[in-house]
């Protein structure tokens, strides 16, 4: 009888492992199908699973009343919930995939545009999918398929958008940062595709944008403007955009495509797309795929936790900084971390166990960390017991590593 469950115990522990292999990451073409069908279906939570926690969609041209960026789960529930209540269906035509990023075509229609004799709208998507999950997408209606609803009441900005986008470029292309962070609301979105090596490409808010833009000046960015297009608030340009890095491999500048929602003289959002095309004129960068699939491992120590983590943070979007002496601080802007947090907190281990312990309550959590390769990427929590609700909603999503 014991060697008979031995037996068996080895079967099932081969049949385990066999069947976890069959299970790979999708591929972005599969993640955009069965996400599109899920909203089909009107099942916003089946759709939310293909989204990363901290993924940003743009809505370009903006629906009316809103910037058109949603950011987070939550706010994109809202949105999907609302494209359901009106019988929102997207008839995918073609799907095109160059590495984690993805572009489609569809045919989007909804009960607003039937009742008014519009079947429905040509839309383009573009995304970008790691891990079977979207890190971000924009959705464009371009002005051609636009034309065919009545035009919206007159909705004009104080500022133009072409003269916006031609000073916004003319600032940066000064190196002049602050005049360009002028021309952009406060809860900017920007996306850029593909998105730099070791960045998610997609940066919310002032601070994340400015040290692109300080980024990109330190390298001598220039951007040539070819053409813009205007259509209401939604903008699209052509342009030439060089700088030293590819300067100094023989590469003078590289074809960009961008396109952007201005409200009031501000950038809402806006993307830049370099084109597959364009980009091969640049060599292939060294070959950044994992050896290994991410793994999940236990935290024990407070230095595995030392460094700055975005997340939810008191209901919102927001950092943690959980520093060497055991104390961590709570911020919804990175530069309060230090002189101004929301909140502070102190944390330790006991084995296996964290404890965090501040004004809200003393609570345990087991904690792992999943790493790609050798480097950090997200926290995750698992709750043992805590009194403090507000911290478990924004610990139960996880945090993504920020910066040491």
């Amino acid at each position: 009888m014991s060697t008979l469950k031995i037996t068996f115990t080895i079967l099932l522990s081969i049949l385990l492992i066999s069947l976890s292999s069959c299970n790979p990451t999708p591929d972005p073409e599969s993640v955009v199908k069965s996400w599109n069908e899920a909203l089909n279906e009107g099942d916003v939570d089946a759709a939310l699973e293909y989204l990363d926690d901290n993924s940003t969609i743009t809505i370009i041209p903006p629906p009316a009343g809103m910037s058109g960026v949603f950011t987070g789960k939550e706010q994109i529930r809202a949105w999907y919930e609302g494209n359901a209540a009106l019988n929102g269906f997207n008839e995918l035509v073609e799907i095109h995939v160059n590495g984690d990023m993805v572009n489609w075509t569809s045919k989007f229609g909804m009960d607003e545009w039937r009742n008014i004799g519009v079947e429905s709208l040509d839309v383009l998507g573009e995304g970008v999918i790691v891990d079977g999950k979207f890190q971000s997408y924009t959705i464009t209606i371009p002005p051609e398929s636009l034309a065919k609803l009545p035009p919206p009441p007159d909705q004009a900005s104080t500022t133009d958008p072409e003269s916006v986008v031609k000073s916004w470029n003319d600032a940066l292309n000064e190196g002049d940062v602050d005049a360009a962070l002028e021309y952009l609301d406060d809860n900017a979105a920007i996306t850029i595709i593909p998105p730099p090596a070791g960045m998610s490409g997609v940066f919310t808010g002032k601070e994340q944008i400015r040290a692109w833009y300080e980024g990109n000046a330190a390298l001598n960015g220039f951007n040539e403007l070819v053409e813009i297009h205007v259509n209401g608030d939604m903008v699209n340009w052509t342009s030439k955009f060089g700088m030293d890095e590819w300067r100094n491999i023989g590469v003078e500048s590289l074809d960009v495509l961008g396109e952007g929602v201005i409200v009031d003289g501000k950038f809402q959002s806006y993307t830049i797309t370099i084109p597959p095309e364009s980009l091969a004129k640049l060599p292939p960068p060294p070959d950044q795929a994992p050896t290994t699939e991410p793994v999940e491992v236990s935290v024990t120590e407070i230095e595995d936790m030392v460094g700055i983590w975005s997340g939810r943070a008191m209901g919102d979007s927001g950092y943690h900084k959980f520093n060497q002496d055991g104390t961590f601080t709570v911020a919804w802007n990175m530069s309060d971390l230090e002189a101004n947090p929301s909140a502070t907190a102190e944390y330790w281990f006991e084995g296996t166990v964290f404890h965090v312990n501040d004004g809200c309550g003393h609570g345990t959590y087991e904690v792992k960390i999943k790493k790609e390769g050798d480097r950090p990427a997200r926290l995750i929590f698992k709750l043992i017991e805590d009194p403090c609700g507000p911290r478990i909603n924004d610990w139960k999503s996880g945090m993504r590593w920020f910066e040491q």
